[in-house]
């Protein structure tokens, strides 16, 4: 080799941006998978990463320490070779583009996981409304309630003190009925109660007082 020889300019950036690449598809791939540090790994993303992210590890570790410790050996060879060296890169780049797109979940972190009951109408018929469950068995959950204005067609999330475990499952063969609003002699304030999974009140069970005027919850049991 030749004092003062370089890279060649073609293959150096197609080994510099297959390093970048390989580097960000794992780091995606992790934050996919654990909702960016909000759940654990479950069965199905364990196996994925056994398949997937493991192999692709310790390839980017060869592809860096090939172009870290052994660039000399590389540069030691025609450009036309180093170029082809470079496209050898090609496949396994291909795989990282492909769990990035297809295999890595954005639900629970870039965009939300809801699950939801069944829209009810409150016995004035002023109302529709639901209970929404948010990012449900992860550090971020919540949970909310969706209103809709009957008369108007406006709509209104408000937030609910309250942890997605005081929900009750439906029955298997049963739409999810997790709760229900009731409207009170105040003008604008309803009681909205938890439901056990057969569609009663809870003995148990969180009470909410919903201000339609301030578009808020309170809760009060």
């Amino acid at each position: 080799m030749k004092t003062g020889a370089k890279m060649d300019a073609i293959a150096l950036t197609l080994w510099l941006v297959a390093i970048g690449w390989l580097a960000f598809s794992l780091l995606w791939f992790l934050f996919g998978t654990t909702a960016f540090f909000q759940r654990g790994i479950d069965l199905v993303e364990t196996i994925l990463y056994i398949v997937y992210w493991a192999p692709v590890l310790i390839f980017t570790l060869i592809v860096l320490f090939v172009f870290v410790f052994k660039q000399d050996w590389l540069i030691s060879h025609t450009v036309l070779a180093q170029r082809l060296f470079s496209l050898a890169l090609v496949p396994v780049v291909a795989l990282s583009v492909f769990g990035a797109l297809q295999l890595t979940p954005t639900a629970g972190w870039l965009t939300e996981r809801v699950m939801r009951d069944v829209i009810q109408v409150t016995s004035d018929e002023k109302y529709e409304y639901r209970v929404e469950l948010v990012n449900n068995f992860q550090k971020n959950e919540y949970v909310r309630l969706y209103v809709k204005d009957i008369s108007t067609g406006d709509n209104t999330i408000i937030r609910l003190n309250m942890k997605a475990g005081e929900l009750s499952p439906s029955v298997p063969w049963k739409e999810p009925l997790w709760s229900i609003m009731s409207p009170t002699e105040q003008d604008g304030i309803y009681l909205l109660s938890t439901l056990d999974k057969h569609g009663r009140p809870l003995y148990t069970k969180a009470v909410f007082e919903i201000n339609m005027i301030t578009k808020t919850s309170t809760r009060i049991d």
